[in-house]
């Protein structure tokens, strides 16, 4: 959670491998557990109603590690981005996930 509480409601990974995608895609729709932003939600669209029937990240947590592990991440707006995953990965997984940003 980010320090509002705000959570991740979509995450979404292509596999590249050297300057060509692999065919390999990570996508979920992710149930917030929460109310929604009503700033974010005019942002990326997605409703609580819509995203109700979706898996909660912790149920998608080992996945999406597996599908990162070893990889090198390209990220728009990654500071943003990271501080949502990290935060989402540290609940999920009781902080076993760390970061090297170099």
């Amino acid at each position: 959670m980010s320090k509002d509480g705000h959570r991740i409601v979509e995450i979404a990974m292509i596999e590249y491998a050297g300057s060509n995608p692999s065919g390999r895609v990570l996508h979920h729709y992710l149930n917030p557990q929460r109310d929604i932003d009503p700033a974010a939600q005019s942002v990326h669209g997605l409703t609580l109603d819509f995203l109700s029937d979706k898996p909660k990240f912790e149920d998608v947590a080992d996945e999406i590690v597996q599908f990162i592990t070893g990889a090198v991440l390209v990220i728009h707006n990654a500071p943003f981005d990271l501080s949502f995953l990290d935060a989402e990965l540290q609940r999920a997984c009781n902080g076993l996930v760390k970061w090297d940003t170099n």
